[in-house]
């Protein structure tokens, strides 16, 4: 068993501020040319979902009074994400395509695996973008690069890389939505990039993997990753419409009187 840890909010703040560092520069997120979805800070997800069932049809109801079973209904898709993001020297996050290093270049190599489902973005009630809605791990490695050509898509490459001296930089795993004294002892700590940490904390991110499916994991979506879908939008507006989101699903679930289920009228 690995030792106990659990810094989900300390880690939230690290990988949230260098994202809005991105407002001071809207074209360090290129839609035109990255569609992909950008990992950001876990945002609490407030909001009414749809539940088909086989002899009482499809109903709403507040997210925080699904079942487990209706949890993972709600929760249909699952993947593995995994983005590069280059940081200039004035600290500003630039997610690209490619997954080969530069010498001299600071990079942050984030690896999500996502229970999710999608919901629509809206800018003055125009969709601009999507984000995942879900629950599950984030490995995300802080990587100063030494050398040319290591490929940063493969966390194993990057084991390799600091093996030759190629690159160095840290390591964390974060649980994201997972409620379980099990699931928390089970993340290992911050450590050192090799070959040997990299292995340990795929082995646990197995682990959590195939638990959040076992009676007593309590399951809580946070919005984990967005996008844009609408040409010449920047990520600081994507970012913008995210916030807005969570903060009106707040304000609607705390002004709300009656979050019982409620059937769909046609």
């Amino acid at each position: 068993m690995f030792k106990l840890i659990f810094t989900a909010a300390l880690c939230a703040v690290a990988t949230f501020s260098p994202l809005f560092a991105q407002k001071k520069n809207t074209s360090a997120y290129p839609t035109d040319k990255y569609r992909e979805f950008v990992p950001i800070a876990p945002i609490e997800y407030f909001d009414n979902v749809e539940i088909a069932t086989p002899t009482e049809g499809v109903k709403v109801k507040y997210v925080k009074t699904l079942t487990k079973t209706e949890m993972l209904k709600f929760l249909t898709n699952e993947t593995v994400l995994t983005s590069v993001a280059e940081v200039d020297k004035n600290g500003v996050v630039t997610y690209i395509p490619t997954r080969i290093s530069q010498k001299g270049k600071q990079y942050i190599v984030t690896m999500d695996y996502i229970k999710f489902a999608t919901m629509d973005l809206k800018a003055e009630g125009e969709r601009t973008g999507e984000a995942c809605v879900g629950v599950g791990f984030r490995m995300v490695a802080n990587i100063s690069s030494k050398a040319e050509n290591v490929n940063l898509g493969d966390l194993f490459s990057i084991g390799m890389a600091v093996k030759d001296k190629k690159v160095y930089g840290s390591l964390r795993l974060e649980s994201i939505g997972l409620h379980d004294p099990q699931i928390t002892s089970a993340i290992p700590l911050p450590s050192e990039i090799s070959s040997a940490t990299i292995q340990a904390m795929m082995q646990t991110m197995s682990v959590i993997k195939y638990k959040m499916y076992e009676e007593g994991i309590e399951l809580s979506p946070q919005i984990m990753a967005a996008r844009a879908t609408k040409e010449g939008v920047s990520f600081a507006e994507i970012l913008s419409a995210v916030m807005n989101y969570h903060d009106l699903g707040k304000k609607n679930a705390t002004q709300s009187t009656n979050m019982t289920t409620t059937e769909i009228k046609d």
